[in-house]
């Protein structure tokens, strides 16, 4: 009986929890809570944040992002470059900062006592200061990761995908930059070439 009201309760939010917003197969390998890189992705957003003062982050707008962005993205790069596990491996930890940022942004709304039992990175998240979409959209714009950005779109369920992207699209229309342009198109391509791909395995013949 207990664990079928457990079971009622994390399907009744659909964002809560790893595998119910990012699904089962974006293969972040190893932990996400080792304490070096979050030391370093913590600081990189409490500098962002003295920067951003009196305005939160949770109220960055396009125009804050070329003061408010330099801290953030050398956080990054040094998560990426020192800290990373021998061989190096850059990308496995720009995923892992994209997944708990995003999950941040998801969960934004659950309260606290509900969040910790079940979101997987609640304890990485929880360091990190409010966010709101600003700085993840130009977060993986700054750093050029269009094909990370579609991987982690189209991994949400469709009503969620559908919303994400929708808000993507209102997000590059407002003050539309050159460079807002070329990477709605890459993420634009990206998407198209996993949807097609995802067709073309259906329509072949399983053996």
């Amino acid at each position: 009986m207990r664990s079928e009201t457990s079971s009622k309760k994390n399907q009744e939010s659909p964002v809560l929890g790893k595998k119910q917003h990012f699904g089962d197969n974006l293969d972040l390998e190893g932990p996400v809570s080792i304490c070096g890189e979050v030391t370093v992705l913590h600081g990189g957003f409490l500098l962002a944040s003295r920067l951003c003062h009196p305005k939160p982050l949770s109220e960055l707008t396009k125009s804050d992002w070329s003061v408010v962005g330099k801290p953030i993205l050398e956080a990054l790069q040094e998560i990426c470059t020192s800290y990373s596990s021998y061989p190096p491996q850059p990308n496995l930890w720009k995923k892992k900062a994209a997944v708990v940022l995003w999950s941040k942004i998801l969960l934004s709304g659950v309260p606290s006592d509900q969040r910790w039992k079940n979101d997987a990175f609640f304890s990485v998240s929880n360091a990190i200061p409010e966010i709101n979409r600003t700085v993840l959209f130009e977060l993986f714009k700054a750093v050029n990761a269009p094909r990370l950005f579609a991987q982690l779109l189209l991994a949400l369920p469709n009503p969620l995908c559908q919303k994400e992207l929708q808000t993507f699209v209102e997000y590059v229309a407002k003050e539309t930059s050159p460079a807002d342009v070329v990477f709605f198109l890459d993420v634009w391509w990206e998407i198209m070439k996993r949807c097609l791909l995802r067709l073309t395995w259906r329509r072949s013949p399983q053996w």
